[in-house]
């Protein structure tokens, strides 16, 4: 069975979501005075799981690829054939037979000696834990012909910290950042930009931001899309497929 909705926004909205006050799911209009969810960020799972809980309308902002409809597929649960059953019984009776019974010895014996790869690489696990530090990061912000940006919202995602690029499109982050820390670059008229801290970051980085003609923001229509259930003749076929 399948549980559908469609996305869509009727009427866009001309504000600008870069100038919105940033929040841990998007940003807040003050001109609505409602938080706008930032949905471009968001997996098709995420989507479809906020709007079964959503609790009422929603303003977001959503890549235009993202308004369509989604389908939540609730799987069929099978019951065992005489087919299955057969085949299930076949694969004991090889397990239990005594050419299994000693590759089963041998591979038990086999995965207790010491692998000196295995021990190799939890050393370099190890290493690169011990290489772990604050990041004092600093940057600049261009668009894709190397012209800098002038104003691009730099936030710690999951949080409210944050800096914007001065007129050469530099930035200095106002606190240190870790591997595993993640910023987002929000720029209007251009793609939302996550920058994902890692252990190999350098102190300075050059963000290229790309023009976005594809985002539309405004209050989202959820209309439930109805499908027909499934017939007993095609839920008896399907147990033998």
């Amino acid at each position: 069975m399948n549980t559908n909705f469609n996305l869509s926004i009727d009427r866009p909205c001309t504000e600008k979501f870069d100038t919105f006050h940033p929040t841990n799911a998007g940003g807040f209009c003050d001109s609505c005075q409602k938080e706008v969810i930032d949905f471009t960020q968001m997996s098709e799972y995420e989507i479809i799981q906020y709007f079964k809980n959503a609790p009422q309308k929603t303003c977001g902002r959503f890549d235009k690829s993202q308004l369509k409809t989604y389908s939540e597929s609730i799987p069929f649960q099978r019951k065992p054939t005489i087919r299955l059953i057969g085949a299930g019984l076949m694969s004991l009776s090889l397990l239990f037979s005594p050419n299994n019974k000693a590759q089963a010895q041998n591979y038990t014996r086999a995965s207790a000696i010491h692998s000196p790869q295995k021990e190799e690489s939890k050393k370099q696990s190890d290493d690169s834990k011990s290489h772990h530090r604050d990041i004092f990061l600093k940057g600049t912000v261009l668009d894709k012909n190397d012209l800098p940006l002038l104003g691009v919202n730099i936030i710690l995602k999951g949080t409210k910290v944050g800096v914007s690029t001065d007129i050469s499109g530099k930035f200095k982050f106002p606190k240190a950042v870790k591997p595993g820390d993640v910023l987002m670059f929000y720029y209007f008229g251009f793609e939302v930009k996550k920058l994902e801290i890692s252990v190999v970051t350098p102190d300075t980085v050059k963000v290229v931001l790309k023009e976005d003609t594809t985002c539309l923001l405004g209050e989202v229509n959820v209309t439930q899309v109805y499908k027909s259930k499934r017939t007993f003749w095609q839920k008896i076929k399907g147990l033998f497929r």
